[in-house]
């Protein structure tokens, strides 16, 4: 339907299978002989849809990135079985890259909620009061008494 869209930004409609290979034998290529080549050249063909997909879910540069190498993480340790079932990687990195930039942006939020509700409380109950502090000095210094420091017997008889 809009195989001119490629062309009109320069690029062919689809890549050169004798030069690049097709996705699929790349990562057949990948799964048989972990060829990093075969890889990077996955990484350098859906690397910007996968960054895009994960910028717009998240709005954020450095989480984006990170969700970015997530999911071809999932790719390198999960790499999609694709013979016969008519999926593309493309899509199946698409849906990776989706669902990790939701499960981040939940994190996030979650994350922003208790952040805000720690910088909410009164400074009361974040700072310890002087009598804590006395609670604090009454045992340090019955630690320095003689007494306390010896070593219970029962502390001797234990294998070493």
């Amino acid at each position: 339907m809009f195989q001119w869209l490629p062309r009109l930004f320069g690029q062919s409609a689809e890549p050169s299978l004798a030069d690049e290979g097709s996705d699929r034998s790349l990562l057949e290529q990948f799964i048989a002989s972990k060829d990093e080549a075969a890889f990077a050249r996955l990484v350098e063909r859906h690397g910007g849809m996968v960054l895009g997909v994960s910028r717009r879910v998240l709005g954020d540069h450095q989480e984006a990135e990170d969700a970015f190498q997530a999911t071809f993480l999932v790719l390198a340790r999960k790499p999609p079985s694709l013979a016969g079932s008519g999926a593309t990687l493309a899509g199946w990195l698409h849906t990776v890259a989706y669902r990790i930039a939701l499960r981040a942006r939940s994190h996030l939020a979650r994350q922003r909620a208790l952040e805000r509700s720690v910088a909410a409380m009164q400074p009361s109950e974040t700072r310890a009061s002087e009598a804590d502090w006395s609670d604090v000095r009454q045992v340090i210094e019955r630690g320095s008494e003689p007494a306390a420091r010896e070593v219970p017997p029962a502390v001797h008889s234990l294998p070493p």
